[in-house]
């Protein structure tokens, strides 16, 4: 399917990128303020640990978030309650994710 030269292709892009995107998030990308955005993901996320499930704190009247993200930082804050460790969570999945389209593209497009 894959030929070594293509694999090793592949490997040097996930390892750009994962690279690229730990340098940005854990020595560029800090003591930034959070967006608002990162703030309601974080609380959607803190809710669904504490057993409140995807709720919006009381009183909070905000646009709906898709579940998928909440989901994922509960997990990775189960593990580890520190944003750095949600930066390195991002990083893996963003970089794994060329694979993803990687392997679209092969199967879709052939090997050109």
């Amino acid at each position: 399917m894959f030929t070594a030269r293509t694999i090793r292709w592949f490997g040097i892009a996930v390892a750009l990128a994962l690279t690229g995107r730990l340098l940005f998030a854990l020595a560029y990308w800090v003591d930034e303020p959070l967006t608002i955005d990162q703030v309601e993901y974080l609380m959607l996320a803190e809710n669904l640990r504490a057993g409140e499930g995807l709720a919006y704190d009381a009183g909070e009247h905000r646009l709906m978030r898709s579940p998928g993200y909440p989901v994922f930082l509960a997990a990775v804050l189960a593990v580890r309650n520190d944003l750095a460790a949600v930066k390195i969570a991002q990083s893996i999945l963003g970089a794994l994710g060329i694979l993803l389209v990687a392997a679209l593209a092969f199967r879709l497009a052939g090997p050109r």
